[in-house]
């Protein structure tokens, strides 16, 4: 849907004298009569197309017969047919021992012969084809025609469960062996996928794995297993018993294996192939990195091995997308290759650029190349290739930029290569690493007028500016979620004015910076709504400063001028003419119009359509009326066709026309230029007599009753009454605020004695810090376009509603308000416990029984059953309440730990802000007891007040960090705030996006590779669903993911009413930028709260 400001202009119309209509009783009118309404603005229908297609070209390369993709298995039968998993063309393809295509199967997809990713083949004695289903998390089975036969696994780390299955093999008797790499073990099963056993798990030692990828058996039945991150080789007998291993890092990273039919060994090691015998001597090595005969491009997770029966070695060649064969002892003897990639075939293409004079140039990704378009999509040329020399690419072209002089420059992983205007390489610059100049994972480039360079440099979480040379000049940002901080920006776009734009591509917002890299603003969060982002990749402004956003995961392409207000988007998840399937690059001409490449393979091009407007002298009077029509519209119109509602049209560009009958008319204007047509629409309304009197019966009033700071805001009007003795017509309702705005809604006819109960309309301003007050005024028919008994009466002024943040949001959308963030780090051999005790809800003045002045809280040994070799290192209190209205909080209260007064270390509060319990705080006193603490015996904390009033304390948490040598390493991040959350858009305002606190977890870098658990403990005091239709309250998310719904419920009757969910997250957890979340779900005058977490 578009969006449009409403720029109200009075456009008067030239005087002309009047003229006697055809009957001699009606006077035509061309000027306006006395106190008639004024003049009207009309715009383009809101939701109507502002960009059209025009043009797309491009194919996917690498999808013919015989062609691969990122192969990543191979296995040869008995006969010698060759089966190749073609990962991401997602089918197997089986050709002849002499090369020939036979067949192929699969398709994207779940269903039965789909698949996911295909990671690997293997092939029985009988012919039967075994394929590791990767993301399906299963294996299929098939015959040697690619006929389904049956399949087994699901997702998960049970028996017969996978979580990322690769290399798989199958022995003499007809089992099955299976890779499950990120379960770190080997499963065994019968030919029918009856599990048998497992072996291995997590680590370093013997039997134990990191990140196995492959596995062979040879004659006698023994196993071999490429542990990659152990770069090793380990060998087990067919019962999985560990026999020995061989290999260490510096000497080998092996990621596929085979065995001949003299037990010799057979290793892929890196672009590089490695022979042992079957006791892990080594015998030869061949092989080196490049793109000719017996040299190899490889991918780590795109690797395989095969031998056939006569001790014929096969290779994946995976970055030359090709199968390369060897003899035994390593000479080259052959190979499966696919076709080279034609004009406009394209590879994952990730990039887009343009020049002065309109050329395209377009990052074909995993071609390695750039090609070059005119602007109708005729191919012009080429600008580098696959190779290592100067002008050549060895990685991924991610990016092209082209200056105002015309030089090309390109983004090459981490090199940023240089062309002249016609492709002749002039120099490079960059390397891998964090240091200035260095980049990692670099995604996006840019240039501005000056002819600097600006760089994304993605996983290095921050801005580059260059030289055209490659001399650094500059740098800004770092890792999260503040602003200026990023979270692997994608792509970077500078104005003409030298303001800086970035794709914040996993923060799902924009950001802007001036010159120099200073803060400005942003925009954006994660979302499908007007505005609202997922993962957002590319960036582009145009001549005027406009920005279009490639909004990558929502399918679409959306437009902001350069505040980040919206003015239009479009596009959709489907792959026909103009819709949009997988925008990556965007790129902006002189003309206005929309070059998007698409990671599936395509570019297309849009162009602005005519953007339907015009203006009239009058919008309504009594008949003859003569209305004067001018048209207004944008981008050049070539033709008009006005329809004006009465049966009469015109196809002039301003005509004039004269209403004779009274009634209501709707005018519409039809716009065509060579990109297509829009429309636009106006009410012409014609009267013989007054017979309505509208009124507003109640102010307009916000949401809540204030005006909420960061955000739009709800405007209701109540009873609009047409107290006159006749219908009032079609009209409309305009809001203003005293700061600046006005909006307008549609109000309906009335009938007499009637009334509209409410009519709501939101106030787009962002008034981004709490303080002062805004006032509402509301007038019914501002342009007057109603003849009414009463003039006097449609005004209604709102008394000054104060600014404040909306406390029932989570507190990021407070100016300053924090996240759940880490206060301390463990990094240790010992764990975290925490207890409840016999804590529970007390309610303050509030129930029956006399108000409490004292409560006192009790911890058993059992409660806290540390092991008996344990020392404490650290113990905390939590003290969490409501209520407070009187200021209770903290001077009023005390807290006594076995009998020793101790003073709070924090004290985290929030507040709605509005409604009956504007005054009512709630907040999280913590205290740090560590040195009165009393292991394997009783611990009390007394809780005091020194005043009557509200205030309730739910369930306190005694937490305890303990170290113990017998432990496992454990390492601890506590996380601490309180935000109170409510998810209600009627009565709050507010929902579940916005109802959200988030925790992201920082300090300390995560070792993933030896987690075996990832224990996420997330406290909610008052998290219940109240009406028992549902398990709990509120949703669960990490890392952008929704893991759980309906997550928190602090159970009946005497409790707590603080809700604890404790559950593994390992299989989701990162090294470092991991972040929770806890969401508020919609219901009537929902309360919940983020307090204390722990991971």
């Amino acid at each position: 849907m578009r969006r449009i400001i409403l720029l109200v202009a009075v456009v008067l119309a030239a005087m002309v004298p009047a003229v006697l209509a055809s009957d001699e009783c009606m006077v035509e009118r061309i000027d306006p009569p006395p106190d008639a309404p004024p003049a009207l603005t009309a715009r383009q229908d809101p939701g109507a197309l502002e960009y059209a297609f025009v043009l797309r070209w491009g194919m996917e390369a690498y999808t013919e017969d015989g062609d691969f993709d990122t192969p990543s298995g191979i296995a040869v039968d008995a006969i010698g047919n060759i089966y190749v998993a073609d990962r991401l063309n997602w089918r197997i393809q089986k050709f002849d021992g002499a090369g020939n295509f036979l067949t192929k199967w699969g398709s994207p997809g779940s269903e039965d012969g789909e698949f996911q990713q295909p990671a690997g083949v293997t092939v029985d004695t009988t012919g039967n084809v075994y394929v590791v289903d990767e993301f399906n998390y299963r294996i299929q089975k098939f015959d040697s025609n690619g006929n389904f036969l049956t399949k087994w696994g699901s997702q998960g780390s049970g028996d017969g469960e996978f979580q990322r299955p690769e290399g798989i093999t199958t022995d003499t008797a007809g089992d099955i062996y299976v890779v499950d790499a990120s379960n770190c073990r080997i499963q065994k099963f019968d030919d029918s996928g009856n599990f048998l056993m497992a072996w291995g798990s997590q680590g370093s030692g013997e039997g134990e794995f990191r990140y196995p990828t492959d596995v062979a058996v040879d004659a006698a039945g023994n196993v071999y297993v490429t542990d990659r991150t152990n770069y090793c080789i380990q060998k087990f007998d067919s019962s999985g018993k560990y026999l020995m291993k061989w290999g260490s890092i510096g000497s080998i990273y092996p990621t596929s294996i085979a065995v001949d039919s003299n037990d010799n060994v057979y290793v892929f090691d890196r672009d590089s192939i490695q022979k042992f015998d079957d006791s892990g001597n080594f015998i030869a090595t061949w092989g080196s990195t490049g793109i000719e005969d017996g040299e190899f491009l490889s991918h780590s997770s795109a690797t395989g091995i095969a031998v056939d029966a006569s001790d014929n070695i096969y290779v994946i060649d995976s970055g030359n997308h090709r199968i390369q064969k060897f003899d035994s002892s390593g000479n080259f003897s052959g190979k499966l290759e696919s076709k080279i990639p034609g004009d406009k075939e394209f590879l994952r293409p990730s990039g887009i650029g343009l020049d002065s004079a309109g050329n395209v140039y377009v990052a074909d990704r995993d071609n390695y190349r750039v090609q070059k378009f005119d602007d109708s999509s005729n191919y012009l040329s080429t600008v580098g290739s696959l190779g290592f020399g100067d002008g050549e690419f060895q990685s991924e072209v991610r990016d092209v930029a082209i200056d105002a002089s015309g030089n090309i420059y390109v983004l090459n992983g981490n090199i940023i290569n240089k062309f002249d205007d016609s492709g002749n390489f002039l120099t490079k610059w960059g390397s891998h690493g964090t240091g200035d100049g260095e980049t990692q994972w670099a995604w996006g480039i840019t240039s501005d007028l000056a002819g600097d360079i600006y760089i994304a440099d993605t996983d290095n979480h921050r801005i580059q500016k260059f030289d055209s040379s490659g001399k650094f000049l500059a740098k800004f940002g770092s890792y999260g979620s503040g602003n200026g901080e990023f979270r692997e920006p994608g792509d970077v776009a500078v104005d003409s004015s030298g303001n800086i734009y970035v794709a914040d591509t996993y923060n799902h917002r924009i950001q802007k910076f001036d010159d120099s890299g200073e803060f400005l603003t942003t925009w954006g969060l994660y979302g499908s709504g007007d505005g609202e982002f997922r993962r957002p990749w590319g960036i582009a402004v145009d001549a005027t400063g406009d920005v279009y956003v490639a909004d990558t995961d929502n399918r679409r392409i959306q437009k902001f001028d350069g505040s980040g207000s919206l003015l239009t988007e479009w596009g959709s998840q489907t792959s026909g003419k103009g819709k949009i399937s997988a925008p990556w690059g965007i790129a902006i001409d002189a003309s206005g119009n929309v070059y998007v490449v698409e990671f599936s393979g395509r570019v297309q091009k849009f162009a602005p359509v005519s953007l339907a407007a015009f203006t009239t002298n009058t919008t309504a009077g009594p008949a003859p009326l003569a209305v004067q029509f001018n048209d207004t519209s944008t981008e050049n119109p070539t033709a008009w066709s006005w329809d004006f509602g009465d049966g009469n049209t015109s196809t002039v560009q301003n005509p004039t026309h004269t209403y004779t009958v009274p009634g209501t008319y709707t005018v519409n204007l039809t716009v065509t230029n060579t990109a297509g047509s829009s429309s636009a629409t106006a009410t012409i309304t014609v009267t013989d007599a007054a017979a309505c009197d509208l009124t507003i019966g109640g102010v307009p009033n916000p949401i809540g009753g204030v005006v909420f700071a960061r955000e739009p805001n709800t405007i209701r009007v109540t009873n609009i009454r047409n107290n006159g003795p006749g219908a009032s017509p079609a009209t409309v309702l305009e809001v203003r605020s005293d700061d600046g705005w006005a909006g307008r809604v549609d109000i309906p006819p009335i009938e007499p004695g009637k009334n509209i109960v409410s009519i709501s309309i939101e106030d787009p301003t962002i008034r981004n810090l709490a303080g002062g007050t805004v006032t509402y005024t509301a007038e019914i028919d501002p342009d007057n376009t109603v003849i009414e008994t009463d003039e006097t009466n449609n005004i209604r002024t709102s008394p000054p509603k104060a600014v404040k943040y909306n406390g029932y949001k989570g507190k990021r959308y407070w100016e300053g308000g924090s996240d759940i963030t880490t206060v301390r780090t463990y990094d240790l051999r010992g764990g975290i416990m925490h207890s409840f005790g016999d804590s529970r809800y007390v309610p303050g003045s509030s129930g029956s029984g006399e108000p409490w002045t004292s409560y006192t809280v009790t911890w058993t040994a059992d409660d806290l059953p540390l092991p008996a070799s344990a020392s404490v290192r650290d113990a905390w209190l939590y003290v969490p309440y409501s209520w407070d209205n009187n200021g209770t909080v903290p001077d009023g209260v005390s807290i006594d730990f076995n009998g020793v007064r101790v003073p709070y270390e924090n004290w985290y509060t929030d507040v709605s802000n509005f409604g009956p319990y504007v005054d009512h705080h709630y907040g999280l006193l913590t205290y740090n007891v560590t040195s009165l603490f009393q292991k394997d015996t009783d611990n009390t904390a007394l809780f005091e007040r020194d005043r009557p009033g509200k205030i309730s304390p739910a369930g306190f948490t005694l937490a305890v960090v303990y170290e113990d040598a017998s432990a496992t390493r454990k390492q601890i991040f506590v996380n601490e705030e309180f935000d109170l959350l409510g998810a209600d858009p009627a009565g709050y305002g507010t929902n579940e996006t916005e109802a959200t606190a988030y925790v992201p977890f920082s300090g300390m870098t995560i070792d993933t590779g030896n987690a075996v658990r990832a224990d996420l403990t997330t406290f909610v005091p008052w998290g219940d669903c109240g009406d028992g239709t549902r398990p709990g309250e509120g949703n669960l998310l990490f890392n952008d993911e929704l893991i759980q719904e309906w997550v928190w419920d602090y159970g009946e009757g005497d409790s707590t009413q603080v809700a604890v969910d404790e559950r593994d997250l390992r299989g989701r957890l990162r090294p470092t930028g991991n972040v929770a979340g806890i969401q508020g779900t919609e219901a009537n005058s929902p309360t919940m709260v983020a307090a204390q977490v722990f991971l």
